[in-house]
């Protein structure tokens, strides 16, 4: 399987992450990487 789809969904899922951290901070579990590194 390629990377190519997993690193579209990723970034998407970033970018939905940074939108709904204006509002309410979603659980670090539901994140594919540790909340450290998107603060």
């Amino acid at each position: 399987m390629s990377l190519q789809p997993a690193a579209f969904f990723f970034k998407i899922g970033i970018n939905n992450w940074q939108s709904l951290n204006r509002h309410s901070q979603p659980p670090c579990s539901l994140l594919p990487v540790p909340c450290s590194l998107l603060i």
